[in-house]
């Protein structure tokens, strides 16, 4: 359903040209605009009233055993004379019959001819594609027509909702309208778009040509580095030299930060009390700097992102008041330094391939996620706290919080599993999950000694293939998805099952088919 139809544009046929400008021609296959026509509403409403008359006139004839002389009788007005009730109503259906459709007629014609008059500012869109469903349904539709023909702010605004919604469509409308406008940023009151890395080639330049322009300074709460359509490798790289400082000074009230896909240099975030949250989308590092110093970090959120080890761990000392940790594919060559995350609640460390050894101190953590780990061996839970964390840390003895673990899909070494059952701060039984998994790891092993590493390479990205066994996942036996990453080195694939809303899996080659299908023409886009 759409809402808010300017009244310029509340026909069926412009409907339907709008979308197809967003979504591409041919993308709609069925538009109809709600109409407002009074005449037919009540030609409509008599007709019901006249039907419902009739049947009840039928039912009494019905029950008196359908004798002539118990017909049974109306007067249409109070001077009329009686008449046979059920002739009257059905003379009356046919009558407002012929009514309906003829204002039905009429009108449908008046519609289909200028927009507004009798049609609404609602209507019902059918997509031929349910991608372009999903996208449609997250564009807000108003009333004023800059959500037709947006302004920048309008822009700004739909597209911080739809990056904070579950799932995120490209294209989109939305960032189409983007790319073509050309801006170097966007704003709204809450929300500040940096969309060209261009934009930050020196902090210099970032103040004149950002901060000082800014409309919105004042009440901004969220900052995205996020470039539109995308970054490429000849971009200028953004320099974050001074960018905490310039930040703080032009846009005191910003508490989150989103770096996503952009070239950056000198990364280092520090003296930033009001930053409570910092969310990394695979951005470009293009040197080793990396350095945080925020003492008010309350969320980090990482994703596609492998900083430098010990920067990265020594960043986390640096951020004591994290309580939310979660990094997704972290893809670590180096081992990880301890951890040390003394008010952290949650922390997630999912699909941490090439990482086979974390050692944590989470005294206080509620949720553990361990899930699509397939090389971790050991795990450590320390007792004793950072020096720098004399404050937050626990006493070496003291009980430290219990936790649920989640290790969905993990394929986790048999001193990781002794290590969560001895800590003795499970609250949820995974033991049996455990057997399964180690079960299913020995089963896995021993398929891959069968296994002919030589056709694991690029050229399966986007071949269907289908799981032949898999111990760990039953389930997935005789599923078809297809290969959105390769792993020569593991004998492994990462695999994109449609059937169970794009749940994407590493598993060993050896546990699938092949099957027999031309390879696309473009290899699918990652799947995150």
């Amino acid at each position: 359903m759409v809402e808010g139809i300017p009244d310029e544009e509340q026909q069926d046929e412009k409907v339907r040209a709008y979308f197809d400008r967003m979504f591409g021609k041919g993308s709609v296959a069925d538009c109809n605009v709600c109409k407002t026509i009074p005449e037919l509403e009540t030609a409509f409403a008599e007709l019901q009233a006249a039907k419902a008359a009739l049947d009840m006139a039928t039912q009494q004839w019905e029950n008196e055993g359908k004798q002539d002389d118990k017909r049974p009788k109306v007067k249409p007005s109070m001077m009329a004379s009686e008449e046979d009730a059920i002739e009257y109503w059905t003379k009356v259906v046919a009558d407002k019959s012929a009514e309906v459709l003829s204002n039905r007629d009429k009108y449908a014609k008046d519609a289909s001819e200028s927009a507004g008059g009798v049609n609404g500012h609602t209507g019902f869109v059918t997509f031929k594609d349910r991608r372009d469903a999903r996208v449609a349904v997250q564009m807000k539709m108003s009333a004023d027509t800059t959500t037709w023909q947006a302004t920048n702010a309008k822009l700004a605004t739909e597209l911080a909702r739809m990056l904070a919604g579950a799932t995120m469509v490209h294209p989109n409308p939305v960032e189409t309208e983007i790319e073509k406008r050309n801006h170097e940023f966007i704003e709204d009151a809450d929300n500040l778009f940096v969309l060209k890395s261009a934009a930050g080639r020196s902090a210099a330049h970032f103040e004149n040509s950002v901060l000082k322009k800014l409309q919105h300074a004042q009440s901004i709460t969220k900052i995205y580095l996020y470039p539109v359509p995308g970054w490429d490798e000849e971009d200028p790289v953004f320099d974050f030299t001074g960018f905490s400082q310039l930040v703080g000074k032009y846009m005191p009230m910003v508490t989150a930060l989103l770096l996503q896909h952009m070239l950056v240099k000198h990364f280092e975030l520090k003296s930033w009390p009001q930053l409570k949250e910092l969310t990394l989308v695979d951005p470009q590092c293009q040197d080793g700097k990396w350095n945080l110093e925020l003492e008010n970090l309350e969320v980090l959120i990482m994703e596609n992102h492998v900083p430098p080890a010990k920067n990265f761990a020594a960043s986390v000392v640096q951020c004591p008041k994290i309580r939310r940790f979660f990094a997704h594919k972290l893809w670590a060559e180096e081992t990880l330094p301890s951890l040390y995350l003394p008010n952290c609640t949650d922390f997630t460390f999912r699909r941490g391939d090439c990482v086979d050894k974390l050692s944590l101190y989470l005294p206080r953590v509620r949720t553990l996620n361990l899930d699509a780990n397939y090389d971790l061996r050991v795990l450590n839970f320390l007792k004793q706290g950072h020096a720098r964390h004399a404050q937050w840390n626990l006493p070496t003895q003291a009980e430290q919080s219990k936790f649920n673990l989640s290790c969905l899909n993990a394929a986790l070494g048999p001193k990781v599993h002794q290590a969560l059952l001895s800590s003795g701060r499970l609250l949820n039984d995974i033991r049996e999950e455990c057997e399964e998994m180690e079960e299913g790891e020995e089963e896995e092993d021993m398929e891959d000694d069968d296994f002919d590493p030589s056709i694991a390479g690029p050229e399966l990205l986007g071949r269907k293939v289908k799981v032949v066994h898999l111990k760990s996942r039953k389930d997935l036996v005789g599923k078809e998805g297809k290969v959105v990453e390769v792993y020569p080195d593991k004998d492994r694939i990462g695999v994109w099952f449609l059937h169970t809303k794009g749940l994407e899996l590493s598993i060993p080659l050896a546990s699938v088919e092949v099957l027999h299908t031309e390879p696309p023409r473009k290899c699918l886009n990652e799947i995150d």
